[in-house]
């Protein structure tokens, strides 16, 4: 509902299309053969992972379902990424993954198409985001957004190629999840007498991480362990989250549009985690009150990011070190 005056200028604009001139985007054949073909795709990959459990019929329409709410999310990650830089991309995932589940059914064999269909739309949203930053990024420099348009679809399967090897490489090498402490216990346990010992001596056990392996809880994957075992049991708790939907509104309507969601991060999110974007917070306070807006849009902002991309980037390079050494 409060996305509602958005989604409306967004179709306004799609009907607008081609009357003021020269086209400057893609044109609408492309868009409507790729999503055709997204379509199809979909379709294939609800199919196969479902198997016997899913029949045609049944995959036909959790992939007009999901295409349709692919759309309608796209419409809201667009809009929210071109005025505020932010995205909801888990909390429509999940809404994904519940509509899935209401389609297909809530046994164990829903589970695997259901999950299937909601990454499909948290890739496809993503994209959708980042498409929204580049063009208006590219409008602000003069480019041509038919070209930047043609760069995205190009090199659209990077991302989720570079994703999908980091989450081998850190499963292959740390593992990862609220058990992580119990996979690398049996992990050392399998591999021998000499291994355990080593891994108890480092202070591991089937509830505590040995010394040298970081802790990968995955809290956005626990939130989806959980909103899939409610919806499983038959057990949804109507009430909260209608409360947290009002809340949630208030706050962004009489607050700040972006508080709610910071303040539903804060709950779900690692208490570990908060603390950091707290002292974050309040470091970026202090250095635009002595050096000023400026200086800390344009060299704290820089240093922050590059604190983000080189801690994520040495923790990737440890794990293909340490699975390298494993593995030769």
């Amino acid at each position: 509902l409060v996305a509602a005056p958005a989604l409306k200028a967004a179709l306004s604009s799609l009907r607008s299309t081609g009357s003021s001139g020269r086209r400057e985007e893609v044109s609408m054949g492309v868009i409507q053969g790729g999503t055709v073909i997204g379509l199809l795709l979909l379709f294939g990959a609800v199919k196969l992972s479902g198997g016997e459990y899913v029949g045609w019929g049944v995959a036909g329409i959790a992939t007009l379902a999901g295409g349709l709410w692919l759309w309608i999310s796209g419409l809201v990650v667009a809009q929210t990424t071109g005025r505020t830089d932010w995205s909801p991309l888990s909390g429509l995932a999940l809404i994904a993954i519940a509509i899935m589940m209401g389609i297909l059914g809530t046994g164990r064999e829903a589970i695997v198409p259901a999950v299937t269909i909601g990454a499909a739309i948290c890739v496809a949203t993503s994209m959708c985001a980042d498409m929204m930053a580049d063009l208006k990024t590219g409008y602000l420099i003069g480019g041509m957004p038919r070209k930047q348009q043609i760069a995205q679809i190009a090199t659209c399967w990077i991302g989720p190629g570079i994703s999908l090897a980091t989450l081998l490489i850190l499963w292959q090498a740390y593992g990862f999840g609220p058990e992580q402490a119990k996979i690398c216990y049996e992990r050392a346990e399998a591999a021998g007498p000499t291994e355990l010992v080593a891994y108890r001596e480092a202070g591991g056990s089937p509830t505590q991480l040995a010394s040298g392996i970081p802790s990968l809880e995955a809290p956005q994957a626990g939130a989806l362990e959980a909103a899939i075992g409610i919806v499983q049991a038959k057990d949804v708790p109507v009430p909260m989250y209608a409360a947290g939907a009002v809340l949630g509104l208030l706050v962004s309507i009489l607050v700040s549009p972006g508080l709610g969601v910071m303040v539903g991060l804060s709950m779900y999110l690692p208490f570990s985690y908060m603390i950091l974007f707290g002292l974050g917070g309040i470091i970026s306070v202090i250095l635009t009150r002595l050096k000023g807006a400026r200086w800390a849009e344009s060299k704290g902002v820089p240093i922050a990011a590059g604190l983000i991309v080189g801690d994520a980037l040495v923790g990737v390079a440890n794990a293909v070190l340490q699975v390298l050494h494993t593995t030769l």
